[in-house]
């Protein structure tokens, strides 16, 4: 979507409120698909509709624990006390568990 030039909208509006009501507002607009609290404003004043986006942070922090694993497991392979036939074991068990990895996320993502 084009943003419409300044001229468009010359009026300035400033609302007054307190620290926690602007927290409280920008954590409302963090939450939606608006690009800018402006925007978020303008679009409740005038009662149109705010796509509403909703993380589920048990997935978000299942996902960072897999990528944290996965990069350990990557480090270890750069060990230079491993053998070839250490890497290779461990290259293989890595391979084996991303799909698996990618499984989990699938399914608790679903649900």
């Amino acid at each position: 979507m084009k943003r419409p030039p300044n001229d468009d909208r010359p009026v300035v509006m400033s609302i007054h409120c307190s620290k926690k009501e602007y927290d409280r507002i920008c954590t409302l607009a963090k939450n939606t698909t608006c690009r800018s609290i402006s925007e978020y404003a303008r679009k409740t004043m005038l009662r149109k509709p705010v796509a509403v986006t909703h993380r589920n942070l048990s997935i978000d922090a299942l996902i960072d624990t897999i990528n944290a694993i996965r990069r350990d497991l990557e480090m270890l392979m750069e060990h230079r006390s491993l053998s070839e036939r250490d890497k290779t074991t461990l290259a293989r068990q890595i391979g084996d568990l991303t799909p698996l990895f990618i499984q989990i996320a699938d399914q608790c993502i679903t649900k």
